[in-house]
């Protein structure tokens, strides 16, 4: 592994709303370098290598659609001890909730519809892999505190609506810097 890298953070000061009931706190947030992408990672990784940095990219497009597909069949798909990928269905009904355009109270089991735009992608980083991270390298403070409405947990005040489940790639949120 490569040592005298900097995996650089921020501080920031969380200061909730008046009367929300949270409290006023600081956290450690990552500082992003930038995005690097598929094309840049297989030719850096397979640079001076026997392997073509375009045939590890098509082979690993490949087996991504492989991946869907093993997703789609309701699979959990392991990338040997690092990551696993899986597929989530996010919907919840709870009493008082709206059904057949009236409040229902109490909710049933049969009142919970589930379509496909529910599903989303999950993913599980193993302990290993930040393990190894944490061995490639070494932590550097980035000077100053940033303000911020949101709690070290990365969520929303109380008035935003927050999540982050099944995420973004830059090319969807127009931006280029996302981990």
């Amino acid at each position: 592994m490569a040592t005298g890298n900097k995996i650089k953070y921020k501080v920031m000061e969380y200061t909730p709303a008046t009367g929300s009931g949270n409290k006023h706190s600081f956290y450690a947030k990552f500082v992003k370098n930038g995005t690097m992408n598929a094309e840049q990672l297989f030719t850096e990784a397979f640079a001076n290598k026997n392997i073509d940095p375009d045939t590890a990219s098509a082979a690993f497009s490949i087996a991504m659609k492989k991946v869907l597909f093993q997703l789609a069949q309701s699979y959990r798909v392991q990338f040997g001890d690092y990551l696993t990928l899986y597929p989530i269905i996010s919907k919840s009904i709870k009493d008082g909730d709206i059904v057949g355009g009236e409040a229902k109270n109490p909710v049933e089991a049969t009142d919970l519809s589930v379509s496909i735009d529910d599903v989303t992608v999950g993913c599980t980083v193993s302990t290993k892999l930040s393990e190894l991270l944490r061995q490639s390298g070494s932590i550097q403070k980035v000077s100053g505190v940033e303000q911020t409405d949101e709690d070290e947990n990365g969520g929303a005040n109380e008035e935003s609506e927050g999540g982050s489940q099944g995420g973004t790639t830059p090319s969807q949120n127009g931006e280029n810097n996302e981990p």
